[in-house]
């Protein structure tokens, strides 16, 4: 799967909060993370996800660009962005499309990130946001409230299986 979106709206953050079930400060991803995390959606189904953790910092945005082998063959995405910061918000768009181009229509999740801070961005911006990006679902979280940190996870998870695809 791979996590997208702009520079410092804790994509790597909410992976680590997830996989690890704490919060963490982090400092800019260079270029490309790489992590597994196994997924439990209960009643013995587990999945276990290859997670490419793409940097959003526009220097790192053309290793997508100019090397869609990237992330060609995600099964899903999860598309965050920081809801105290409308320009995060707006750049999803061309994630999504370079994902979308070599990767047609896999799930896709919006996440709002940072839901501890002051929102700049209003639910009816996020929601034709979410329709124009054909996302199945926008979850709201915060890494520092171990706030709904897995289920963007779980819900893509089950996403997936359910289109035929199973997580390794």
């Amino acid at each position: 799967m791979v996590v997208a979106g702009d520079g410092g709206v804790g994509k790597t953050t909410l992976i680590d909060a997830y996989k690890l079930g704490r919060f963490f400060e982090h400092k800019t991803t260079i270029g490309l993370n790489i992590t597994v995390c196994v997924v439990d959606l209960g009643r013995g189904v587990r999945c276990k996800f290859v997670i490419y953790d793409l940097s959003g910092q526009p220097r790192f945005m053309r290793i997508a660009r100019e090397i869609p082998r990237i992330v060609r063959g995600a099964d899903g995405a999860i598309l965050a962005f920081d809801l105290s910061s409308f320009t995060s918000l707006l750049v999803l768009k061309e994630w999504a499309e370079i994902i979308r181009k070599v990767n047609e229509d896999i799930p896709v999740i919006l996440v709002g990130t940072k839901a501890d801070l002051e929102p700049e961005v209003n639910d009816e911006e996020i929601e034709r946001l979410r329709e124009e990006l054909g996302a199945i679902k926008y979850i709201r979280t915060s890494s520092k409230l171990m706030l709904n940190v897995e289920e963007p996870f779980k819900l893509l998870a089950r996403a997936i299986i359910a289109r035929g695809r199973r997580p390794h």
